[in-house]
């Protein structure tokens, strides 16, 4: 089973890889970085899904029930990154963010998909599944 990272919304990780796993039905989050290059580094090579967010948004609350769904059905094929934007403005800017929630899909680093605004379990299946097999 795939291992994820947890961390403080600070960025500082709180738990290793090896000693977290999916069981914990939570979606990964960054860990510390000072650079892009830094967390591109952290996220590697393969599919990833940056979701990113804000506690104060109603709609990524919803989104993120959609999101944790998909680590499930997801975790051995790709891994879905947790960017809470108040916390990452790193990435947020890094990635062009300017309205939430927003899902932005890469693959070995370059983006290949971006969808934006609440978008149901079903229509996320579908694109996911079309990327991935189009790789």
């Amino acid at each position: 089973m795939p291992k994820i990272q947890k961390c403080h919304p600070d960025g500082v990780p709180t738990v290793s890889r090896q000693e977290t796993t999916m069981a914990d039905n939570t979606l990964t989050k960054p860990g510390s970085y000072d650079t892009l290059s830094q967390f591109q580094k952290q996220m590697g090579q393969g599919p990833v899904v940056l979701f990113f967010w804000a506690n104060w948004c109603q709609p990524c609350r919803e989104q993120m029930e959609v999101m944790e769904k998909l680590v499930r059905v997801y975790s051995q094929v790709l891994t879905i990154f947790d960017v809470n934007i108040d916390n990452h403005p790193i990435l947020r800017d890094a990635y062009g963010i300017e309205s939430i929630p927003t899902m932005v899909m890469l693959l070995n680093g370059k983006e290949i998909t971006r969808q934006i605004g609440l978008t149901d379990q079903s229509t996320m299946n579908q694109l996911i599944v079309s990327r991935l097999s189009s790789r």
